[in-house]
């Protein structure tokens, strides 16, 4: 076993250090097979391998010749490899450096200048940044191609569980880039999956995740309603009490943002039952994510002001029906006929930086009411100037 690993590790460092090796072919089928390996040492190895080439690659080939290896690989199997196998696309720099080619022609340009008799050699200098700028784009360009084709096979046909995540997370980086032909194909797609309810609570948020990050990129053209994936967020919420993780909090916190922050929501009593939602989860969480969730709710709070109403006074309100925490559907939660009582729980949190968030919250209070008093004192102070002027005395601001 010692033999065969130090004997891969040399096959990858060869890889590595000579890319364009005149068997680098062999070297690539080599290193995309043992990243199947049973033995985690193996497959860490050639994925480290894979991963470093598709960073430091400056002209694309070699990272093309390994997608499509890896591609076919994973074809050939059925799909059935394991994560790693397909997880390696996600560090693919699917763009083109602009700042490196216009890098490449300012030198260009100044060798020009300063010789003149180097004119032919900057001319040279400037077509082979050009031409490396176009192979890169093609390069790119094809390998986009096998990795969402890769992706969307595991996600239409071979739903194996352990690549979903995989495939949604990959999807989600290079969304921006996808054709808007495929776009109205894949959203039926993640729709499908969340109807279905199988996948696990980080799948879901990255299928969430995606489909926001389609809406907002190349579908937005498309004018279709974002409703059924925010209502799958909602009732998704709930259960990152059972998954505390870290990771997966931040990524719902991402998918809210998509929702609610890089998008506007119409729908005011949408908004207020997120909220509701949200701080009631707080409760319940970690000290730092409770913060990212309380840090939240007071970006929504002050973006979309009607929801302010839920910091007054429940005894103040005057409203239809109860508020229900069980309804699937934020719209009919009725999230208005209720107030945000947690956040009066949260001030006696033991943790420094959630209880000044939630001072923050507690601000708003304070400045509502100032403008609702000074609203009024501006009110009585115009009526009674009109009284004043007709009558020819004066009157008391505040009767």
């Amino acid at each position: 076993k010692e033999v065969a690993l130090n004997a891969t590790k040399c096959m990858c460092g060869l890889l590595k250090a000579h890319p364009h090796f005149n068997f680098h072919s062999n070297l690539a089928a080599f290193v995309v097979e043992k990243m199947d390996h049973k033995e985690k040492d193996f497959a860490n190895e050639a994925y480290e391998c894979v991963v470093e080439i598709f960073r430091n690659d400056i002209q694309g080939e070699i990272s093309l010749e390994l997608v499509k290896g890896i591609a076919k690989y994973a074809k050939d199997r059925r799909y059935k490899v394991n994560e790693e196998v397909l997880k390696c696309f996600h560090f693919l720099p699917l763009k083109v450096k602009e700042n490196e080619i216009k890098k490449a022609k300012k030198v260009a340009k100044s060798i020009k200048k300063k010789h003149k008799a180097k004119a032919i050699e900057a001319e040279i200098l400037n077509n082979e940044v050009e031409n490396n700028a176009a192979t890169l784009n093609k390069c790119h360009a094809d390998a986009l191609q096998e990795v969402i084709l890769a992706y969307f096979r595991i996600l239409k046909t071979f739903r194996h569980p352990h690549l979903l995540s995989v495939s949604l997370e990959g999807l989600a980086k290079f969304s921006h880039l996808i054709n808007l032909d495929t776009v109205s194909d894949l959203l039926a797609v993640l729709r499908e999956l969340l109807d279905e309810n199988k996948l696990t609570l980080k799948a879901s948020f990255n299928c969430i995740k995606m489909a926001f990050k389609t809406h907002q990129g190349p579908g937005r053209e498309l004018q279709i309603d974002e409703k059924d994936f925010v209502t799958h967020l909602y009732q998704k919420l709930p259960h990152l009490l059972d998954h505390s993780k870290a990771s997966t909090i931040n990524l719902a916190v991402e998918c809210l943002e998509l929702a609610f922050v890089h998008r506007r929501e119409s729908s005011f009593n949408r908004v207020a039952a997120f909220i509701k939602r949200i701080t009631t989860i707080s409760l319940h969480l970690p000290y730092l994510e409770c913060k990212k969730m309380v840090d939240f709710s007071y970006a929504l709070l002050l973006k979309y002001e009607p929801t302010q109403q839920l910091l007054e006074n429940e005894l103040d309100k005057v409203c239809a029906g109860m508020y229900d925490p069980l309804v699937g559907d934020p719209d009919h939660a009725n999230s208005f006929a209720t107030s945000a009582w947690e956040i009066s729980l949260l001030k006696f949190s033991p943790s420094k930086a959630t209880k000044g968030s939630v001072r923050d919250i507690v601000k708003l209070i304070s400045l509502s009411k100032a403008d609702a008093i000074s609203h009024s004192f501006s009110k009585n102070v115009e009526i009674s100037r009109k009284n004043g002027g007709q009558k020819g005395g004066k009157e008391k601001v505040f009767e």
